[in-house]
């Protein structure tokens, strides 16, 4: 009943058994209920698909839009171990067992992310952007670091961070803006079932 009565829920219209039974969107609801907690006027987002280009999709996970700025992030709920250089192609997840799995640099994969949304949000500059890549409180970031273009955090550090930017920060919008901006992306919170599945056979089709 809690998680039905949810914004998570409203703004993404997920069931609950679809949820608890995938360790991606677990992230990104525990990812979205701590930016729930942030101070100030803001509008969350999660579960965006952006038209690109090449006429495909990207799904975006999470936005959040206040008076600093638009901060995009990329959710990854992961445990083991994470190696990753900001310059290299993947990263690699080392688990206990010793299994490694390597996947696509997540600070290139939100890049993407923020270029498509300029392709939308046209007057909107592209250093008003944040982006933010987040892991799980599960795993150990080992020899990875943040750089001027992102923010590489554990979610249990985020709303330090987030709110550190925030008081640190210019007002670069006001209210007007920020609602001119959500209504803009919230046609892309809601797509056909079958768009869907085209992303996810695209998504799968570049990790093999």
């Amino acid at each position: 009943m809690k998680y039905n009565k949810s914004e998570y829920k409203g703004m993404t219209g997920n069931t609950y058994e679809s949820v608890v039974q995938d360790k991606g969107k677990i992230g990104e609801m525990l990812t979205f209920s701590e930016m729930s907690r942030l101070p100030g006027t803001k509008r969350i987002f999660a579960n965006l698909y952006i038209p690109q280009r090449d006429g495909t999709l990207t799904e975006i996970d999470l936005i959040l839009i206040n008076r600093t700025g638009i901060y995009v992030i990329e959710s990854k709920n992961y445990s083991g171990w994470i190696f990753g250089d900001p310059n290299s192609f993947k990263w690699t997840q080392t688990l206990p067992n010793g299994e490694k799995n390597r996947f696509y640099n997540p600070i290139w994969q939100n890049k993407g992310h923020i270029d498509a949304l300029l392709e939308v949000l046209t007057d909107v500059r592209r250093e008003y952007f944040h982006s933010y890549i987040v892991f799980s409180d599960r795993c150990e970031l080992k020899a990875v670091t943040s750089t001027y273009e992102a923010i590489v955090t554990k979610r249990r550090d985020l709303l330090e961070k987030m709110t550190d930017r925030f008081n640190n920060s210019r007002t670069i919008f006001n209210e007007d803006n920020i609602e001119q901006y959500s209504v803009a992306l919230q046609k892309f919170a809601s797509i056909s079932q079958e768009e869907k599945e085209r992303h996810i056979e695209r998504v799968r089709g570049m990790r093999n």
